[in-house]
């Protein structure tokens, strides 16, 4: 399977810039050890251009701590078959788990930036449950508080932990 959506996720070092370019960049901006940084890209596949391909991406950082959360979520082609649009599943899941993530719902209450500790599968749990359309898509949700990163996934999508040019971790 071909990579459709690009959504890269950097923790880096604070006094590093942050990378900028054609994408969507999302980073936080206090101080504080590390700083999470999301560049998200949809680039669908050709045959899919028209609907706006069938992954969607998500973001948010934490401005007080520099952590924050980011997903990817890829729509199941064999929908189209049915009539359901793949996409659109993908795209309302992702909105989803932001919500979840920012709202409390998905913590230990005040959302992302309320405190209480941010629960990727809990992320997972609350979108899939609110995402009210047929469809399914895989789901990867990761979270970074401090130094610790913590993941969720369901499915084939996945992050990396890049170190020094090297993969330190794949899921």
């Amino acid at each position: 399977m071909a990579f459709v959506v690009t959504a890269s996720a950097i923790v880096v070092p604070r006094r590093a810039p942050s990378p900028v370019g054609r994408r969507r960049v999302v980073t936080a901006s206090a101080a504080s050890k590390l700083s999470l940084c999301v560049v998200g890209e949809n680039v669908p596949h050709p045959d899919k251009r028209a609907k706006g391909g069938e992954d969607a991406w998500f973001a948010s950082v934490d401005p007080g701590k520099g952590g924050g959360v980011f997903g990817v979520s890829d729509g199941v082609g064999g929908f189209n078959e049915q009539g359901i649009d793949p996409g659109l599943y993908a795209r309302v899941l992702s909105y989803e788990a932001l919500d979840a993530a920012t709202s409390g719902s998905a913590s230990g209450g005040g959302g992302l930036f309320g405190g209480g500790g941010l629960d990727p599968k809990k992320v997972a749990i609350a979108a899939q449950a609110n995402t009210k359309l047929p469809g399914a898509a895989t789901l990867c949700v990761v979270t970074l508080d401090g130094s610790k990163l913590t993941c969720a996934n369901v499915g084939d999508s996945g992050f990396r932990v890049v170190r020094d040019g090297e993969v330190a971790y794949a899921s």
